[in-house]
């Protein structure tokens, strides 16, 4: 809690209530002002829901959500076929009206479509296990929002196994 609190702008070396703790060591500590701390949260991880909020208070969060142009620009293979099943998934996502709807912190993020890799690779090993996450091992729901993005899964396959497989 001591060294959270320093993290605190006015509590820094050489402002108006600056804060040191001593460490077990016995060395004083205190943070200098031109210290920063970057960092990156995922919203959608609320599992240390104490301590987010304790750093809530001390950090400025500046949002920064999915955005499809990046495919184009940095994407190697299948932009278009990515980019557009990013933005179709997360428009079902994001729309309230939509029976996928999760809310903006459920978009899929662009760096699953950077890879040089195949559509069916991109959608087998990152959106259907992120999709099977988010709506708690519901495969109908993930078929049904795979299907309505336009992306028909393998229902051999799934009778089969029980397993969602996209071949394209």
């Amino acid at each position: 809690g001591e060294l959270i609190t320093l993290l605190e702008e006015d509590k820094r070396i050489g402002k108006e209530n600056e804060l040191s703790v001593t460490l077990p060591s016995g060395d004083i500590f205190s943070v200098p002002p031109n210290l920063y701390i970057i960092g990156t949260m995922n919203t959608a991880d609320k599992s240390i829901a104490l301590v987010d909020i304790a750093l809530r208070r001390r950090f400025q969060f500046i949002p920064v959500y999915p955005d499809s142009k990046i495919i184009e620009d940095f994407g190697k293979k299948e932009n278009t076929e990515k980019k557009k099943l990013m933005e179709d998934i997360n428009i079902q996502l994001i729309d309230s009206k939509s029976k996928y709807y999760k809310g903006v912190d459920f978009q899929i993020g662009h760096a699953y479509f950077l890879k040089d890799n195949s559509l069916a690779e991109v959608i087998n090993e990152n959106v259907i296990p992120l999709l099977t996450e988010y709506f708690r091992n519901d495969l109908e729901k993930v078929k049904g929002l795979v299907s309505e993005c336009g992306r028909a899964l393998d229902e051999e396959y799934f009778n089969k196994t029980g397993l969602l497989k996209y071949i394209g």
